[in-house]
């Protein structure tokens, strides 16, 4: 046709990759997102009255016309593209001559939609293990709490129990017609282990030198009431970096005197024995026909604490000769 242009496409690039119009399923990774294209109308008449327009389809909003013969197109989002360019002499474009260019730009890893989904499952996953763990956390630091409480009330309630107060008054009233002097050292053990259990009470974890120095002063007032009845013994070296729950040893020691016939026909013998992992606290079962009122809560809450703090359990066995609690030795103070 004496009027229609000649139109052809010189070379374009993606990026800095260089095809040719022949190139075919022509596909780029996102970092190649810069399109250039170069182009070439012919009309033998007057070349110069040629005009183009071109456009990419589902990306411009409407035509790009030009008198140019390239095209520039920056950072295309990652997509199926198809540029479309038109050559004619007239600018209403009623005989353009058509060419096509088919091209993609992949989407990175993270846009794709099975990565975006892949994505979208592990959040979710870590979240719900985040909150889990959280809502386990919380319920671990109640538990603790709630057994730091009980051991707390145990203890305060064994040691203003009326038995325990008035053995006291009246081992201390036999003391001071024996010896007035006694009484006084008598009186302070008294006094330190009161201490001891006001300055303690509210610490999560103590030294296991404090606690035998508690159980010392314990078993000194112990031992002025039974006297020869009543026997104990320390086994192993203590480490000044090791610790254990306030209370624990001693209340394991008031629990073997509780529960247990002290005479002098059948003394009880308490071993306590210091491992590397364990403290050991044992005696011979010689259990008594009629026990003092007892909750439980002071074994239970001791277990609960070392379970929360070192997720070791308490191990108790019990035979017909021997009870033995296995208290986990606590390394690090801060918990």
């Amino acid at each position: 046709h004496p009027f229609q242009v000649s139109l052809r496409i010189l070379n374009y690039s993606l990026g800095d990759e260089l095809f040719t119009p022949g190139s075919k399923e022509v596909s780029v990774p996102f970092t190649k997102n810069t399109f250039r294209i170069l182009f070439q109308g012919h009309w033998m008449n007057d070349p110069s009255a040629i005009s183009y327009r071109y456009r990419i389809d589902n990306y411009d909003i409407g035509w790009q016309y030009s008198q140019d013969h390239s095209a520039v197109y920056p950072n295309l989002p990652p997509d199926d593209y198809t540029f479309i360019v038109e050559a004619d002499l007239h600018s209403s474009f009623l005989q353009p001559t058509i060419k096509e260019i088919h091209f993609t730009i992949e989407p990175a890893l993270w846009q794709r939609l099975w990565f975006q989904i892949l994505l979208a499952v592990l959040t979710l996953t870590v979240i719900t293990l985040i909150s889990r763990y959280i809502i386990r956390r919380n319920k671990r630091m109640e538990e603790l709490k709630a057994a730091r409480i009980r051991s707390e009330l145990e203890t305060i309630k064994s040691q203003i129990n009326p038995h325990f107060m008035f053995n006291n008054f009246n081992t201390l009233l036999n003391i001071v017609e024996e010896d007035p002097e006694e009484a006084v050292t008598y009186i302070e053990h008294l006094s330190d282990f009161y201490r001891d259990m006001l300055q303690f009470r509210k610490e999560s974890v103590i030294t296991i030198r404090e606690e035998l120095d508690i159980v010392e002063r314990y078993f000194y007032l112990l031992k002025h009431r039974f006297g020869k009845a009543l026997f104990y013994r320390i086994h192993g070296n203590v480490s000044k970096h090791n610790y254990v729950i306030p209370f624990s040893i001693q209340l394991l020691v008031e629990n073997a005197v509780k529960h247990n016939v002290v005479s002098l026909q059948r003394p009880l013998e308490i071993d306590i024995y210091i491992q590397s992992d364990y403290i050991i606290i044992s005696n011979k079962k010689q259990a008594r026909t009629q026990l003092e009122d007892s909750t439980g809560f002071g074994l239970e809450s001791i277990q609960v604490q070392y379970k929360n703090i070192t997720g070791k359990s308490v191990a108790i066995r019990s035979d017909e000769d021997t009870f033995e609690v296995k208290l986990p030795i606590i390394k690090d103070k801060k918990i």
